[in-house]
């Protein structure tokens, strides 16, 4: 409940629920408990609670580790077919190396500890 209170707060989820933004003004913290004492209704705060956390630990990192950002994808949108396509192939070309970078770091492990084992 904090961590949707501090996405909501700094800007980083954006609420378009009116229904959901009803009930998150009955929710309070009393104590140790956060719930809605004058309401039964808390069960949308709740998920989004949920949702938001499952954010912030699982689906956050993936897409920074992909560079997956409103921007970059706004311009992948934006891009022409001809610039789609350069882009595509400088990405399949840095995968590539990559792997062969790989694949030469492995080879060179395994020929020290071979070198390591016959001496």
């Amino acid at each position: 409940m904090e961590r949707l209170r501090d996405f909501v707060s700094t800007g980083k989820m954006r609420i378009r629920s009116a229904a959901l933004v009803e009930e998150m003004k009955t929710v309070a913290r009393e104590g140790d408990s956060i719930g809605a004492p004058q309401s039964t209704r808390d069960d949308r705060v709740v998920a989004a609670a949920m949702a938001s956390y499952y954010w912030d630990t699982k689906i956050k990192n993936i897409m920074i580790s992909r560079r997956q950002t409103r921007e970059a994808e706004q311009a992948r949108k934006r891009a022409s077919i001809v610039d789609q396509v350069a882009l595509f192939n400088r990405n399949h070309l840095d995968m590539f190396f990559k792997q062969k970078q790989a694949t030469r770091t492995v080879q060179q492990r395994v020929a020290m500890r071979n070198a390591w084992r016959y001496r």
